[in-house]
């Protein structure tokens, strides 16, 4: 019947348009793209509104490369036909293929709600949500994908990933991650969420193993290295010069076209520096913690340049306001981020991430500023020929001993960081918990990536010679039953009964964990690397924590902390002493009511909080390290 009229989509058009329609996705199909885009366009004459068309244009541009063409007319034919499955799956597909996976995740949950088993879709949405940061919005979706097909591509391991996010089950999710290995023994990532998860349970050595093998199955996998670097600084088995070593090699593996570089300097407008600083931390996050006040007194003084690797939250919002310039640079190339941060003109670029999640340490080793260092982040060589310096500070460091970086070592006065009160709320201290237990409470609060095995053994030593006393693990490992049993069996092993340990979760709300320290008479730091913010937490809850010194600079922080609160005694130099001192201040109540007493008061009193005197520590070391690299 010729000249009737029938429905493509949303609109009632030809069946001679609808038969050339046809015709132009066969010439699609088959690569003929010059008479495909000829019948679209003759479509598109006859009916500028037909969104089958749109969606054809739209499939040829993204064959033709051009999907930002792609992604313009796939919104067309979206928005003249809102029901129409197909242009959202593309407009899905565009966006994660050019890894926009805000928007990708948003074109897929729309797919969802109108077609929700729709298979692809639900996947999307996992990996998007994933990949921002949202993993605790994806449960339905993941689940919905193990109910269709439980061995498509990397599920199991988003459930792992959502397992350890978000209910806490290491063991379940370790279970998830072996049904992904199982299926495809050579998908590097599911090593790398292994090494993770053996990581929360303190097994610190598994989680360095786990990331060879990652290494193994994909060398050019940059986050491998990073990750094997990091988790090196934990076990107490490996030694500064290995990481050292691993470092270079990471320099080598990925930036080894690169020179050590320089730039000329450029005059300082209104004698200010402009500094910068690039971060995956700039959140809710300690990194926050330990920079929101100091942004506050340099704003003034100095102009301040953020580069963020990360998704915003109100404390990203917070610092904005600090700053005279605020980038987010997820999705820029290194080479897009140089260019911006050279535009810019800054003088002094610092890293505040070293080998940890998110860190650009490709826009150091590109030579993006005059001046570059590294600090806070992580301490530990970078193993980068165009880092200049690390930041620390003179009761960390020995110039002459401490030679395990490839940095220069850049030491402040008194302290290498400010610090900011754990809570603007007070919480109150009260009498140690022994008075009304009648025995001794010990507690253990550090991430237990900290935790490892050498640590048990010392926990346990220090229990069994102080009768009654018991341990409390505040760690997001109690959520995981199977974790606490596994653990609980090391302490059975070394003598240490069940009822010995007590569990508490890993408290969200910061003013009921800070109060939770009153339950706690000693808390007993972990190693080699100790507590950073969790040990101001304490001291600031005047519990006495007994810390170990640390071989090399990384691992003396919680140390020094304790030592500039003028509790140095607290501090032990072996195992042997660290277990010594314990015991002997379990013995000595008088000098836990003591603590109790006097150590917030000396904690705030100490260089620690004292945000003047940092300021000009560090504008000092700035001017300094400026004149020097422009002799």
């Amino acid at each position: 019947m010729q000249g009737q009229k029938i429905y493509i989509g949303m609109n009632k058009i030809s069946s001679k348009a609808a038969n050339d329609l046809n015709i132009a996705r066969e010439k699609l199909n088959s690569g003929d793209y010059l008479s495909c885009i000829k019948i679209i366009q003759k479509c598109l004459n006859e009916n500028p509104q037909s969104d089958e068309a749109l969606f054809l244009l739209a499939e040829l541009n993204h064959k033709q490369g051009n999907d930002s063409e792609a992604i313009k007319f796939a919104n067309i034919a979206f928005r003249i036909n809102p029901q129409s499955q197909k242009a959202l799956l593309l407009l899905a597909e565009l966006f994660f293929n050019n890894k926009n996976y805000q928007q990708a995740n948003i074109a897929a949950q729309e797919l969802v709600k109108l077609a929700p088993d729709h298979q692809r879709a639900n996947w999307l949405a996992s990996y998007c949500l994933f990949k921002t940061d949202k993993i605790n919005f994806a449960k339905s979706f993941i689940e919905k994908c193990l109910e269709q097909d439980s061995k498509a591509l990397a599920i199991n391991l988003m459930q792992a990933i959502y397992c350890l996010d978000v209910t806490n089950q290491v063991s379940k999710a370790i279970e998830y991650i072996q049904r992904e290995i199982d299926l495809r023994p050579d998908y590097a990532s599911s090593y790398l969420v292994l090494a993770r998860a053996y990581g929360l349970q303190g097994k610190i050595n598994k989680a360095i193993e786990a990331c060879k093998k990652a290494i193994q199955l994909n060398p050019n996998s940059q986050v491998s290295h990073d990750n094997l670097i990091m988790y090196m600084h934990y076990s107490p088995d490996i030694k500064a010069q290995q990481i050292l070593t691993t470092a270079k090699n990471y320099q080598k593996t990925f930036y080894g076209d690169l020179k050590n570089m320089s730039l000329p300097r450029q005059a300082l407008k209104g004698n200010k520096f402009k500094l910068g600083f690039v971060s995956g931390d700039l959140k809710d996050h300690a990194i926050y913690y330990w920079i929101k006040d100091l942004f506050k007194e340099l704003k003034d003084d100095l102009d301040l340049y953020c580069y963020c690797n990360n998704p915003e939250d109100q404390a990203s919002q917070e610092l904005k306001s600090l700053t005279k310039s605020w980038l987010n640079i997820q999705d820029l190339s290194d080479d897009k981020v140089q260019e911006e941060i050279k535009n810019d003109g800054i003088n002094i670029l610092i890293d505040l991430s070293g080998h940890t999640a998110k860190n650009r340490l490709g826009v150091f080793e590109k030579r993006s500023a005059p001046v570059q260092l590294t600090w806070i982040g992580q301490d530990g060589p970078t193993g980068l020929l165009n880092m200049d310096y690390v930041l620390s500070d003179i009761h960390h460091c020995n110039k002459l001993k401490d030679k395990h970086y490839s940095e220069k070592i850049l030491c402040l006065e008194n302290t290498f960081a400010p610090l900011s009160l754990p809570c603007e709320k007070e919480i109150s201290v009260q009498e140690a918990p022994y008075k009304k237990n009648g025995f001794i409470s010990f507690g253990v609060y550090n991430n237990f990536l900290k935790v490892n095995y050498k640590a048990i053994e010392t926990y346990s030593e220090i229990l069994k010679q102080v009768p009654a006393s018991k341990l409390i693990i505040k760690a997001r490992l109690s959520s995981d039953e199977n974790s606490r049993l596994e653990l609980e069996k090391e302490f059975a092993k070394l003598g240490v009964e069940k009822a010995s340990i007590i569990w508490q979760e890993h408290d969200l709300n910061k003013e009921a964990y800070l109060a939770s320290y009153n339950q706690v008479d000693i808390a007993l730091d972990s190693f080699p690397i100790g507590g950073g913010t969790t040990t101001i937490d304490t001291l600031w809850m005047s519990t006495p924590v007994i810390s170990l010194w640390g071989k090399r600079v990384s691992h003396r922080t919680s140390s020094v902390f304790i030592q500039q609160t003028g509790a140095k005694e607290l501090v032990a130099h072996s195992y042997q002493e660290y277990i010594e001192k314990a015991v002997n201040l379990a013995q000595d109540t008088a000098r836990i009511d003591e603590y109790k007493k006097t150590l917030r008061e000396k904690l705030l009193r100490s260089k620690l909080f004292d945000l003047k005197s940092f300021k000009n520590d560090f504008l000092k070391l700035l001017n300094q390290v400026w004149g020097e690299e422009n002799k």
